[in-house]
């Protein structure tokens, strides 16, 4: 669970095995821990997150929203190309050739 931003007792992070859901973000507080859609930025879901908090904390999402957007699309975009890398080498026949040309096509640069 990448963490994507510290803001004072929050930390805000995503699961990378959720890549598949509308991209989402969560956030931890010492109280619990609240889940939000980011397109449009609403609340999924809350384990212990008082009202006023989870005020205070869409409003911080709202202001920093590019960042984890980002963040979530360099992930996606990362394990896209792990995966066509290791599909790429498993249906060669010389490995190490293809583990040069996994490095040269900049998969997992």
């Amino acid at each position: 669970m990448p963490t994507i931003l510290r803001i004072g007792s929050y930390r805000f992070h995503f699961y990378s095995d959720e890549l598949k859901e509308p991209p989402h973000i969560y956030a931890e507080t010492p109280d619990g821990e609240c889940k939000f859609w980011l397109e449009p930025i609403r609340l999924a879901r809350n384990k212990g997150v008082s009202p006023h908090i989870i005020r205070e904390i869409e409003k911080l999402i709202f202001e920093h929203q590019n960042i984890p957007k980002r963040c979530i699309k360099s992930v996606a975009d990362m394990l896209k190309n792990l995966f066509k890398a290791i599909k790429f080498y498993c249906n060669s026949r010389d490995r190490t050739f293809n583990v040069q040309c996994i490095l040269a096509k900049g998969w997992l640069a």
